[in-house]
């Protein structure tokens, strides 16, 4: 398998509406749990060493975590990248990856708030629809969120280094 923008956009254009921070939390989170879940890490579909979806339960506490205070004005998009990196920075590596060595985290986290600052606006300005506005938030959080690396052991013993999917 490997992680999807669309599987995202799907979690967040099923987000209800709500004037709770903590449902939106749970659904914001619950939307990045499907999404995550599917990750591997290297050559989909030949050798990816799949993500067991229950050894991720600590990362999506810290994601949950990092969310506290979203519905603040003008916090969402830092929330967002705040979630994004306490997520990646609680990877485990031999629990999220099976003889993983090292997790890194992608180089592009750091730029999620510019992008989802302006998807915000452009989602407001253009009368997106849910459906429209979610597929353009989960694009750039997906974009942001490509590159991670897992290292396992060197061949013959291991395949290296491998992109996380």
């Amino acid at each position: 398998m490997a992680m999807l923008a669309a599987t995202l956009a799907t979690g967040l254009a099923g987000m209800t509406p709500t004037d709770s921070e903590a449902a939106a939390i749970d659904a914001l989170t619950a939307a990045w749990e499907s999404y995550f879940s599917t990750a591997a890490a290297g050559p989909v579909p030949y050798t990816a060493v799949p993500v067991p979806p229950e050894t991720i339960a600590p990362e999506l506490i810290a994601f949950k975590s990092a969310l506290t205070g979203m519905s603040a004005d003008g916090a969402g998009a830092q929330k967002i990248q705040d979630a994004m990196t306490a997520f990646w920075s609680g990877m485990i590596p031999a629990a999220a990856f099976a003889a993983s060595t090292a997790i890194t985290a992608p180089t592009d986290l750091s730029a999620v708030v510019a992008a989802l600052a302006a998807d915000f606006i452009s989602n407001k300005d253009e009368n997106k629809t849910l459906p429209e506005a979610a597929a353009i938030i989960a694009a750039t959080m997906h974009t942001n969120n490509a590159g991670g690396i897992a290292t396992f052991p060197p061949p013959p013993g291991g395949i290296g280094p491998q992109t996380i999917v």
